[in-house]
Parts: structure tokens; sequence; C-alpha cells
């Protein structure tokens, strides 16, 4: 790893002799009539006039009356890429098993189309194939298919997944890592500026995070540590340089050594990166456990962790890890949401949190009790923006809980979905308070009466050639949240929102499995914003 250093040009000098430099200033200062230079005020009246003019010019409407310098166009995905990190036994010292690799989803919207989901028929192709080629996977779409692209190859190495064409629209991929215990992990894209938060630099609790260049050239970033008493500083942190296909490991106990819990800025100057964080804790008298950690992109008032279904006597730790991004200290109160309602369970209490700095909240027992039993996410406010991660140990299994994001793109409501592990799973959604569905009632054997104000959403189960299982409508009702179980042969899930103000998460794997991750839904993107900026007078076919 290097350090990127700023680049440095030295100061040019004129080789010219000092007599030809002379005479070349001399030529190029303009004389009036008489031989003299025009007074100062006269120049500086010509050029504001010019300035004037070709400030008018530029500011003159488009053809059509859009403004030069219109809003971004929503084009079409052309390509896309998402990487994923290597297995824990290459990155985090433990060994991958037979379930170890890396599944794909991409274009699902075929397979709903052809299953008559979003109101169009299929035309009865094939599947599309996913082939290995060195580090990377190319998603390669059949002629004429109905199906979306999924796929799965067992792999340990970092493995690129990248999406062309139809296939770079909705592109997803889940890492799996499966050896004592479950660990998984849904394949971040590139970003500019990510928090990772509840890392450690310690002997019991220390973290790797891993920074990976898709691109052809070099990527910079600057990484910024706070904890509970402000920010560690380190110069290595700073100008981080990361090469072209190149992957950085940064291990923070060797770079900031603290006991306490620590929350880490990226923030990318150069180039694009792909961020994710190794997670590890070693309890006394128990096995070291491990998990991926995903990134937030901003601080937020209010957080919804969602997936704490079915914790109850297995969950052996749950701390909540909090950061204040803020300027003042601020108050952090903690509710429970099931399947009925938010509400305050006994023994949440409140945590004070200076700004800059990082706390924890201890949920151990709250979770546990019988109020909570019920619970299916948990929701952090503050009058501060806070960055948030619920970390718990079920079993003896390491989980970390992070923000999930409203299931929106550009503003309005749209569709999210993951690949599977082939591990049984939990789905669940919460709906934000104050909410209101079309209540259709729809679907779920429920009347327009019984339905009526809650928020729906349209679930499709995929198979692992990329058609439809199954599919059903979800309601959830404002401030409450529902769950849905997802068989061990799907291979992905797709969630379309029909109304605004749901979130979501799967819970891979549970008490009866060899552990548990929680995996956050992703919006599956399909197009990309591209500036639209035309100098005023100068569209092509304008008039002069």
């Amino acid at each position: 790893m290097s350090e990127h250093q700023p680049d440095q040009q030295p100061d040019q000098q004129d080789s010219r002799p000092e007599g030809r430099r002379r005479a070349a200033a001399a030529s190029t200062a303009p004389t009036g009539p008489t031989g003299r230079r025009p007074a100062v005020a006269t120049v500086a009246a010509v050029v504001l006039v010019v300035l004037v003019v070709v400030a008018a010019l530029l500011s003159r409407p488009a053809a059509g009356g859009a403004p030069g310098g219109a809003a971004p166009e929503a084009v079409a995905l052309a390509t896309d890429v998402v990487a994923c990190p290597a297995a824990l036994g290459d990155a985090g010292g433990r060994s991958g098993g037979d379930d170890t690799g890396v599944t794909v989803l991409s274009d699902p919207t075929v397979a709903l189309d052809a299953a008559g989901v979003t109101g169009t028929d299929g035309d009865g192709g094939t599947g599309s194939d996913v082939t290995a080629a060195g580090d990377s996977l190319d998603l390669t779409a059949a002629e004429g298919r109905s199906s979306a692209s999924v796929g799965s190859v067992g792999r340990a190495g970092e493995t690129e997944v990248l999406g062309s064409g139809d296939l770079a629209a909705g592109l997803a991929a889940t890492r799996t890592s499966a050896g004592t215990d479950l660990a998984a992990l849904d394949c971040p894209s590139t970003t500019t500026d990510q928090w990772f938060t509840g890392l450690g630099a310690a002997p019991a609790h220390s973290s790797v995070l891993v920074l990976h260049n898709p691109d052809a050239g070099t990527a910079t970033a600057d990484l910024v540590v706070h904890g509970p008493d402000g920010t560690l500083t380190n110069d290595r942190l700073r100008g981080v340089s990361v090469p072209a296909g190149g992957t950085v490991r940064l291990r923070l106990a060797d770079l900031v050594p603290s006991t306490g819990e620590l929350a880490v800025q990226v923030s990318v100057d150069r180039g694009r990166l792909a961020v994710t964080a190794v997670d590890t804790v070693d309890r006394i008298a128990a096995r070291t456990t491990s998990e991926y950690l995903v990134g937030q992109s901003s601080a937020s008032n209010r957080s919804v962790l969602a997936g704490v279904a079915d914790l109850g006597e297995d969950l052996d730790v749950a701390t909540l890890v909090v950061h204040n991004t803020g300027t003042d200290r601020t108050d952090v109160s903690v509710r429970l949401v099931s399947d009925r309602a938010t509400f305050d369970a006994a023994g949440t209490g409140r945590l004070r949190v200076r700004p800059g700095a990082t706390a924890t909240l201890d949920l151990t027992d709250v979770l546990t009790s019988r109020a909570a039993r019920d619970a299916l996410a948990v929701v952090v406010n503050a009058d501060q923006p806070l960055t948030t991660t619920l970390r718990t140990v079920v079993g003896g299994d390491l989980a970390e809980i992070t923000p999930v994001s409203p299931l929106t793109s550009g503003g309005s409501v749209a569709p999210a979905g993951l690949a599977l592990t082939g591990t049984a799973s939990t789905l669940v959604l919460t709906a934000d308070e104050g909410g209101s569905g079309a209540g259709s009632g729809a679907g779920s054997g429920e009347d327009g009466e019984d339905g009526a104000g809650r928020l729906t959403a349209r679930v499709s189960v995929l198979a692992a050639d990329g058609t439809v299982l199954s599919g059903e409508q979800v309601r959830v009702t404002p401030g409450a949240a529902a769950r849905l179980s997802l068989p061990a042969r799907a291979a992905a899930v797709v969630v379309e929102p029909q109304d605004g103000g749901l979130r979501g998460a799967v819970v891979v794997g549970g008490p009866d499995a060899d552990g548990t991750a929680v995996l956050g839904l992703r919006t599956l993107e399909a197009t990309t914003l591209v500036p639209h900026v035309r100098p005023g007078g100068l569209d092509a076919g304008a008039g002069g």
C-alpha cells in the first residue's frame, strides 16, 4: 500500500533570453492612434462588456424552453459492477465450506413479466448464463429469454460481478462464506462516501476494512476514525492509494489501536471504490466469530434496523453502537417494531452522545424479554444525525444489522431485491409511521376493508433457473412490520413496493441453521443520471 502524494510540478520559468522576453512583452501591449496606451478605465469597460455578452449567451434558454444546465437525464444503465470480498477463510482467517460462493441476480423484471406479475407475457425463451473468467463473473443474456439472470459460482476469492447491456439493470450479488458459522454479504457497488460503525481495533474485537478498485486507474481515499473520545489520527489513513483492479486491506488494530467502539468514514477522492469491512469478535470461553459489515451512505435522525426476528433465547449479546455526526449532544432513544405496532420496551433506556463521539447501549436484556419476542425491527431516534449498527451474537455466531433505506429511487418507489444463499430465510418488511397505502385488498385473501390503509408490496421468489417460484401481496400497517418465510431453494427475492415508506431486510439462516446473517434489501437500479449541460444559443439546429 502506498500513500498518494499530490501531483507537484516545478515552477516553470521563461527560457527565452531577457532581451527577447522584454521585446515580446512590449509588442503585446496595445496602443492608441497617438502611440499611447489607452486608459485603464477604457480597457476595463471593454472587458466588462465582453463578460456581460458571454454571460447572456450562456444563460439563454435552450430550444424548447429548457434552461442551459438542466437537471441530469435518467438513461438506462449500460454497464454495472459489484465487488464481492473474499470468503472469510481468505480475509478473516476462517476456512470456507462447501456452500462458500457468490450468487448473482440481474434483470429480474424479465422473469416477472414472463410470469404475468407486471402485466405482460414472456416469449418462452431460456435463461441466461453466468460464466467465470479470472476473478470476474460476466453475465451473458441468452436471446429471447423469459427468466431472470440468476446463477452461482463456488468461489472463495475476491470476485467482481459485471453486467452489461440488458443485464446491467437490477444487478446484485451475495457473497456467502460458510464454515464453522454462516457469514453473508450483499456485495457493494462503488461509492464515494461511506460510514462503518461498530468497528474494533483491539484483540477482543478487531476489524479490517477492504477497499477494492474495479477500474483501470488508481483510486485514492481518506479515512477518518472516530472513537468514544473523538477522532483518532494516523497519517497512513490519508491518501490511501488503491491500484487499478487491486485491493487494499487496512487492519485498524495496526493503525489506530483502541479498546473503544469505532466509526470510520471513508471518502473517495479519486476514482471509484467498493468498500466493505470484516468484523471479528473473540470472546472469552467462546469461539472466535467473524461477519461482514456493510457501510451507510449517510447519517440519519431515524434509523430502522430490520431483522431481529427469532432471536429469543439463542441471543448471547446485542450491542447497539451509534456515532453522532452532528454538532450538539444528543439523546438517543430506542423503540421496537412488531407486526402490530411500534412500541417502547421496558429497559431500553436512553443514551446521551457527544458530537463526534461513539457510544454503545446494551440491548441484550431488552431483545430477550417477553415483550420483545414478536419484535422484527429496532428503531433508533435522535435529534442529531447518527450512524448506527446493531451487533449481535446468536448461538455463538456474529451477525451485524445496519439501517435499511426506503425502497425508492429518484423519489419514486422502486423494486428491490437480493440474491439468496441456499439457506432458508425470512423476509422482514417495515412500514414507516404516518404512511398510507392504497389498501386495494387484492391478494393474500384479504378484503378491501381489512387491507385499507396498509402499505403494499408484491414479493416474488425466484428459482435457480431465474423463473418465479411464487408471488404474493404483502401488506404492512404503518408503524408496524411483516414477515414472510422464504424457502431454501429460493435463489433470489424481488420486492416491488406499491406504496412509499417501505423498508426491508432478509434474515438468512436462524436458530435451526449454522448461523445467522442479516442482509438489507437493495434497490435494483435500472437507470443512471447523465449530466445535461448545454450552452445557451448553441443547440444543434437552432436558428441564428
